[in-house]
Formats: C-alpha cells, sequence, structure tokens
C-alpha cells in the first residue's frame, strides 16, 4: 500500500544519503558546485574523499570553506590544515566520554573493535558511539570503529595532552597483552609501549613485534616501527636491531640508507647487507671489497664459504667467469663438502658452480 511504499522509500533515500559518498560522486558535487576543468575535479574528489571520509555533513562544510578560496591557488598539502569552525563547535559541545572515545580513536592507527575501546570505560558507551555516528564523527563497519575522516582525527590527536596521551598509549598495550591473540598483535602492543615511552615494554617486545611485520611482508611499517623504538632499546639489542634496520631498507630497495645505517659497522652480517646494497648499486668493485673484508673476519668455514660464494656471485654477474669458478672450485673438497651438509650454503655453492660451470662451457 502507499503507507508502505513510503515508508520503504523514506528508508532507502535516508541509507544514501547517510552512507559516505565515493570518488565519482564527490567529483559530480565538485563539478556542479565550483567551476574546475574534469582533471581539477577529479584531484579534489579524491581530497575530498580521504579527509572528508565521503560524509555528506563533512562535505558541505569543507565545500563552504573551498568556496571561499581560489581553488586552483591551494596545494593539496594545505588541504589538512583546514580548520572548520562548525565541527570544532560541535567538539566542545561533546560530553566527557564522546571526546575520550575520539581521544583513544586519534591515537590507534587503523579502526578498533568496538570491544576493545570497551575495554578503557567502566561504563555502557553503546549511546555514546550512537551520538558519535549520527555527528559523523565516528564510523563503524563489522564490529570495528575508527574516526570518520583525516582532518578530525588529525586535530584531536594535536589536542591530547602528553599525560593523556601516554596514558592512553599504555592502556592500548596492557589491553591488547590482555588479549587471547596477543602473539598475534604483538606489533600493537610494541607500537603502543614505544608511543608511552616505556622502556620496559619496549624491550619485552621489540624482537615480537617487528618479527611480526616482517612476516607479513609489511617491511615499511617494520622499518618505522624500528625507527620508533630504537632510542628506547638497552644497548645490549640496539647492534641487533641496527642490523635488522638496514636488512629492513635492503629489502625495500633503499640501498643508499642500508649503506648509511651500517656505515660505522664491521659485523659479518652488517658487512654482508652493505655489499648486497653496493652491488645492487652498480658499485661491484666496493661489494667485492667488502666481502673479501668479511671473509677474513669470518671465524668459520661454514662463514668462508657462504661469503665466498657471494664474492663467485658478483664476478659472474660482472663477466669475471674465470674468477668466479675457480673461487668455488678450490672449496669443493670432501672434507668441506661433509662440513656444509645440510645447509642452505651448500645447496648455494653446488648451484653456484654449476651455472658458472656451464657459463665456461664445462660439461658437469
Amino acid at each position: 500500500d502507499d503507507v508502505n511504499f513510503y515508508a520503504s522509500f523514506i528508508k532507502k533515500f535516508e541509507t544514501i544519503y547517510l552512507r559516505p559518498l565515493n570518488v565519482d560522486e564527490l567529483k559530480e558535487y565538485i563539478l556542479m558546485n565550483f567551476e574546475l576543468d574534469n582533471e581539477t575535479a577529479t584531484k579534489f574528489a579524491e581530497i575530498f574523499a580521504e579527509y572528508t571520509g565521503g560524509i555528506s555533513a563533512v562535505v558541505e562544510i569543507f565545500s563552504s570553506y573551498l568556496s571561499k578560496i581560489e581553488t586552483g591557488l591551494l596545494p593539496n598539502s594545505q588541504i589538512e590544515m583546514i580548520k572548520f569552525e562548525e565541527i570544532l563547535n560541535r567538539i566542545n559541545l561533546l560530553s566527557k566520554a564522546q571526546r575520550k572515545i575520539l581521544d583513544i580513536l586519534s591515537l590507534e592507527q587503523e579502526a578498533i573493535e568496538i570491544k576493545i575501546l570497551s575495554e578503557f570505560f567502566c561504563e555502557n558507551i553503546s549511546p555514546h558511539l550512537d551520538e558519535l555516528q549520527r555527528l559523523g564523527f565516528v564510523k563503524i563497519e563489522n564490529g570495528k570503529i575508527s574516526i570518520a575522516y583525516k582532518v578530525l582525527k588529525n586535530y584531536i590527536n594535536e589536542t591530547i595532552d602528553l599525560e593523556t596521551r601516554r596514558k592512553i598509549h599504555l592502556n592500548y598495550a596492557i589491553i591488547y597483552l590482555n588479549q587471547s591473540n596477543w602473539e598475534e598483535i604483538a606489533d600493537k602492543i610494541l607500537y603502543h609501549f614505544a608511543k608511552a615511552k616505556d622502556r620496559v615494554g619496549v624491550e619485552k617486545f621489540a624482537e615480537k613485534g617487528i618479527e611480526k611485520l616482517i612476516l607479513r611482508n609489511e617491511f615499511k611499517k617494520a622499518i618505522d616501527l624500528c625507527i620508533e623504538v630504537f632510542e628506547l632499546l638497552p644497548d645490549y639489542l640496539k647492534e641487533s636491531f641496527t642490523i635488522k634496520l638496514a636488512d629492513l631498507n635492503l629489502k625495500v630497495g633503499n640501498y643508499a640508507e642500508t649503506i648509511n645505517i651500517l656505515s660505522e659497522s664491521e659485523d659479518l652480517q652488517g658487512l654482508e647487507l652493505k655489499s648486497q646494497a653496493y652491488f645492487h648499486l652498480g658499485n661491484t668493485e666496493e661489494a667485492v671489497e667488502i666481502l673479501k673484508r668479511a671473509f677474513k673476519s669470518a671465524e668459520t668455514l661454514y662463514e668462508k664459504v657462504r661469503i665466498a660464494v657471494k664474492i663467485s656471485q658478483i664476478y659472474a654477474s660482472s663477466g669475471e667467469i674465470e674468477n668466479a669458478f675457480w673461487i668455488l672450485k678450490s672449496f669443493e673438497n670432501e672434507m668441506i663438502i661433509k662440513l656444509l651438509l645440510k645447509t642452505e650454503t651448500l645447496g648455494d655453492f653446488y648451484a653456484g658452480l654449476g651455472i658458472i660451470s656451464q657459463m665456461k662451457g664445462i660439461e658437469k
């Protein structure tokens, strides 16, 4: 009947209006409201999406500011600095619990489970979450919650005093640590201990946290976290973390930074990583010289063969096949082979010898 039809229509309309607008819808909105060319409109649509979360009410506020300036002259980097009076006025009207929720959310890197957020409070926070969602401050999806758009998150973050910030980070670390899956989120625990400047927590979770990121191939995130925790590490961990940081930079192709990190290192592993960095930068001569130093300082036969294989590989890649061949050939005897049994180095040794022999035209 007509009543049911209109009721369902209104519900559908509210759903469409309340949901975040996507980039294409934002672009259409911008073209309708601003005299911009298609390319500029696309750029601003992407900026709107990033900084407003596509929330309709916030887009309107954002637009009112853009209408007061020459949009063509506004660098993208300044968008984030825009302060919205309307939004700030709404923040001032929030309850203490609602503002605390925003403070907590602003200090986490990503959306968090509502059950985690609830552990910060001794009261039922559901009514507060409903109100924050109604005001457009938070997004709730699949049981997770986050601040709705980047500008608001940055503003909230900047207004938290140091002591409150430290306490929130410490509470995050403790709450995560008390979860049954705490080993899977060791990187989060480490991050928050580091942000809280808690040296004991950092020492306990430094290796676990970084390794968890490495296992997930999140190398850039691991680099940032290594840098964050480094000054909080006890002295006995700093050398191994220097190597770890260099290795991570090597993995993501930051070869010059790898060399810079290891500038003072004469550690065997450090020399090998530094050699790889020089090789990737095309300086094979320096790469070989560093490995020669490493070969001299190597204490075990296993280490010497491993380094010899690497020197041979560099020679072979540079076309010095004869040198590459005889370096490996000099280690091919029964005693050495027995010592290397069941090691990766033995496989690398024979693989290298086989390939280089083929390059020489020798039948194996």
